[in-house]
């Protein structure tokens, strides 16, 4: 049946509820390998780092502070020269750029790592605080040199950077137990090596120090159904590396964690084969930001014309601080779905939900534009009920509210 379910719901969850007629089975979709620059050098490691941290190096003409409520930490950096640049030495695998645009902004702002050009991107646009540009995973993890450069006209701005750590099968800090564990070499896996078990209950450990992850691993149809993802012994979730055909680096993207240090399994529960490529672990913020972001409005659901056993998501984008839509985009979201309903306050409900990890709108839109994923992992003939919340840069996540449905 394609039947749409509006519903009315609290500041920070949706949930929604839909019953599926499907046909035939899905094939499941998988995430993209990331793409990859080769790079090298560098002293800040995974953390975030406002514009004012004195690891920033502004140059070329005469830097201005803003203080204001909506940029992260409260403040920016701007200038109106061109080829005026700031950078940052940084250790680690990856990086996310904040920055606030504005139709004053300059069109074209160079992205470099380590004297080689990433990409260039545009400032210019509608106002909007902490908008944001993430980079692909570097080649190596190590020490690197960032410098972002006015090559246009307007303003140029600098709020703040994310630095994040991938670590590679190979790293010392994974523990490989319980079962035969093998290394397959190939070009597809990051750094070229996964790690694999056939054994029923095998682990693969790694402590880290941040506020999540994202497990890198290849999916085939001789892959394990179910995963167990344990965080300082409490099982967090469980997810399927089996999604029908082969594709490296398909990820997973854990919950937002309190920012510290973490001790975390990942366990086999129902045989096949279990791979391990790489962690990107995301690290904790330098600086403190308790503002909740807002809550998405206006979810809908139907069934999906095109895909068997799936559903089209929808909702309006909430803002990153919840009533303020300059303080711009929220990092990410959060999405589970359920056999019975998850009620008003209910965090049991929440939390004993099935988590949707492929599939989740990346990079999160400006508050106000409609986002949109389709849930696969689906079987015909029953209902579901569905449930969104945003996540912050900070890892703020907002309370849980009911929807109620018509």
């Amino acid at each position: 049946m394609n039947k749409i379910y509006r519903n009315k719901f609290g500041r920070n969850v949706l949930a929604l509820a839909v019953l599926f007629s499907f046909l035939a089975v899905n094939t499941f979709g998988v995430s993209a390998a990331p793409a990859r620059v080769p790079l090298k050098n560098a002293t800040a490691s995974a953390a975030t780092y406002d514009d004012t941290d004195a690891g920033w190096t502004y140059a070329g003409g005469s830097w201005l502070t803003y203080s204001a409520t909506g940029p992260f930490g409260g403040s920016e950096h701007y200038i109106n020269t061109l080829n005026a640049t700031a950078s940052f030495n940084f250790n680690g695998s990856s990086f996310i750029y904040y920055y606030s645009s504005d139709f004053n902004r300059s069109s074209s702002v160079q992205i470099s790592v380590d004297g080689v050009a990433l990409t260039t991107i545009s400032e210019n646009g509608a106002h909007l605080y902490q908008q944001s540009y993430t980079s692909p995973i570097l080649a190596t993890t190590g020490a690197h040199t960032l410098q972002i450069k006015n090559t246009g006209s307007g303003y140029f701005t600098v709020d703040a950077l994310t630095i994040s750590t991938v670590h590679d099968d190979t790293d010392a800090g994974w523990t490989m137990a319980n079962g035969t564990w093998t290394t397959y070499s190939a070009t597809g896996p990051f750094g070229g090596s996964e790690q694999y078990s056939y054994t029923v209950n095998s682990t693969a450990s790694f402590n880290f120090t941040g506020y999540g992850f994202v497990l890198y691993f290849s999916a085939d149809s001789n892959r394990s159904t179910s995963v167990q993802v344990t965080v300082d012994s409490v099982v967090a979730a469980s997810f399927s590396e089996n999604m029908g055909g082969h594709a490296y680096q398909s990820t997973y993207t854990s919950p937002i964690f309190t920012a510290g240090s973490h001790t975390l399994q990942f366990k086999n529960v129902s045989g096949g084969v279990m791979t391990i490529d790489a962690i990107l672990v995301l690290g904790a913020s330098s600086v403190v930001d308790t503002t909740p972001p807002g809550a998405p409005t206006s979810m809908t659901a139907v069934t999906d014309p095109s895909t068997n056993d799936a559903v089209d998501l929808g909702w309006t984008a909430p803002a990153n601080d919840a009533g303020v839509p300059a303080s711009g985009a929220v990092a990410s979201y959060l999405v589970r779905y359920s056999a019975s309903p998850i009620t008003l306050g209910d965090e049991t409900a929440w939390n004993a939900a099935t988590p949707e990890s492929s599939g989740l709108p990346t990079p999160p839109k400006a508050p106000g534009q409609t986002e949109t994923m389709i849930p696969t992992d689906l079987q015909h003939g029953h209902t579901y009920y569905f449930a969104a919340r945003a996540i912050d840069p900070s890892g703020n996540i907002g309370r849980t509210r009911a929807a109620q449905l018509w």
